[in-house]
């Protein structure tokens, strides 16, 4: 397993009744990771301002962008609705 694999596996899950890739989920919070992803976007990815904001560790933050990354195909349709309805 790769660091990388592992920082996702500690911080993200499934959704327990959404097998969706993107239904992933921060694993304390449970705030899904294309919302996460769509707030990193609105603070022009400033990763520590939405730790703080999210009051998550940066490990999880980290985590949901290496997540995004694997799945970008599956949570940009998400992310895009989210941030068209903000505009």
């Amino acid at each position: 397993m790769t660091t990388t694999d592992t920082i996702i596996t500690t911080y993200i899950e499934p959704h327990p009744r959404k097998r969706d890739p993107a239904e992933a989920r921060l694993v304390h919070s449970g705030t899904p990771v294309w919302s996460l992803i769509g707030y990193l976007i609105g603070v022009d990815w400033d990763r520590e301002r939405t730790a703080r904001d999210y009051d998550i560790p940066i490990e999880a933050v980290d985590a949901a962008i290496a997540y995004y990354y694997a799945h970008e195909a599956d949570l940009n349709p998400q992310i895009q609705r989210t941030l068209a309805s903000h505009t």
